[in-house]
């Protein structure tokens, strides 16, 4: 498991609780630098 910014710093996320989420690995991954919103459309779209 990891701890990820649903924001990432470089796009003005920061390091508040309520900015991070916890993540497998393999979705953290998947992610990279993009937002919550996109690793959903991602994992939603196959």
């Amino acid at each position: 498991m990891t701890i990820d910014h649903k924001i990432p710093r470089s796009e003005g996320g920061t390091d508040l609780f309520e900015s991070l989420s916890v993540l497998c690995g393999t979705c953290n991954s998947m992610k990279g630098m993009g937002t919550s919103a996109e690793l959903q459309a991602k994992l939603e779209s196959g």
